[in-house]
């Protein structure tokens, strides 16, 4: 399925095989284009947004990091105000409101991982590749979709996105709010770096 684990993730990314393809990919790629005149920009991925409780793996994780955090399930149960007696017990299908705070910490900087390492191994192959990355502006509010902008900004060369100005019936007939929002963050950042709305739509249809 094209968006199994969110918009345009059709895999998980703790899944070995991914990364194994990914970099089989990136080597075969970059080596060919070696040596080739032109300017390239290269996205790390399209429109991403990220879910995943379904894999064991991301679910380990999950529970390392609760582990490395709480160090004890008697402080964890103290916090999230739960009667666990291990910590192997936290899925997500029993996790209270009150821990949405460290899934949602542990999610953006798993996801955030994932970029470095597609970064890095790009690198790898080219240490001269310019690295971009295109998530929709509107991710920059809705930090359960795992797209954070902060880490990512750090991460690429050009601060990108997808601004989608939608004709919403608003105010001003656009709805421009998250991606000006977008790019104020991402130039709060990293100034020196250049932003750039890689699929502009200038109007929508109908």
């Amino acid at each position: 399925a094209p968006n199994a684990f969110g918009f345009f993730f059709p895999f998980s990314i703790d899944s070995p095989t991914i990364r194994s393809a990914v970099e089989d990919y990136y080597r075969l790629l970059l080596s060919g284009m070696a040596g080739t005149p032109g300017f390239r920009l290269f996205w790390l991925m399209n429109e991403p947004t990220y879910e995943n409780k379904s894999d064991p793996r991301y679910a380990t994780a999950f529970r390392q990091y609760l582990r490395e955090k709480y160090k004890n399930v008697t402080r964890l149960n103290q916090v999230w105000g739960t009667q666990y007696t291990n910590i192997n017990q936290v899925s997500s299908k029993s996790e209270p409101v009150s821990s949405r705070f460290d899934r949602g910490e542990f999610h953006l900087e798993h996801v955030s991982n994932w970029f470095r390492w597609l970064a890095s191994t790009a690198r790898s192959y080219d240490p001269k590749i310019i690295l971009s990355n295109k998530p929709q502006a509107y991710t920059v509010t809705a930090p359960d979709r795992g797209i954070d902008f902060e880490e990512l900004s750090e991460v690429v060369d050009v601060l990108g996105s997808d601004g989608v100005r939608e004709l919403s019936g608003k105010e001003f007939a656009f709805s421009w709010q998250d991606p000006i929002f977008l790019y104020d963050f991402q130039k709060s950042i990293e100034p020196a770096k250049p932003i750039a709305d890689l699929e502009f739509h200038v109007a929508e249809q109908p």
